[in-house]
């Protein structure tokens, strides 16, 4: 009884943390990473002897050197982690730190403009009228 108690707790915090608290994080390696962490225009800061990243707001990127026994041997490991609950500060943060060509369609009332890399889209809809802010979107 007490056994199966504990389990019922368990599960519930585990809900609970899932549908109240944690943030869902995307996480692109390799290719993908890399040509995020090499648009990004934002200080880069070393953690260490083989690791150097990127942040900014909930995107968070990494370069690390992976050494193999050859001598020469070097390879580097891209990877990013992406939050899909950032506010629209955040997403305003991360557009703006994306040095990449922007995609712009016009309609009326309103301009769209799209920065994307890979399978990670960034949208800006920017209204004609005075006084309405941009409104931002992210896609993985």
């Amino acid at each position: 009884m007490r056994q199966g108690l504990c389990f019922l707790v368990l599960m519930i915090s585990i809900w609970a943390s899932s549908v109240l608290g944690a943030s869902e994080v995307v996480t692109l390696q390799g290719g993908e990473a890399k040509k995020i962490y090499n648009s990004l225009d934002v200080t880069e800061v070393k953690l260490g002897n083989r690791i150097k990243a990127k942040t900014v707001a909930g995107l968070r990127c990494r370069k690390s050197h992976q050494v193999s026994n050859a001598p020469t041997a070097r390879t580097l490991d891209f990877k990013c982690t992406i939050s899909r609950d950032m506010d629209q500060n955040e997403l305003e943060q991360v557009y703006n730190a994306l040095q990449i060509e922007e995609k712009i369609t016009v309609r009326v009332g309103a301009s769209t403009l799209v920065k994307s890399i890979e399978r990670l889209k960034l949208t800006r809809i920017k209204k004609v009228t005075r006084g309405f802010p941009s409104t931002y979107s992210l896609e993985i």
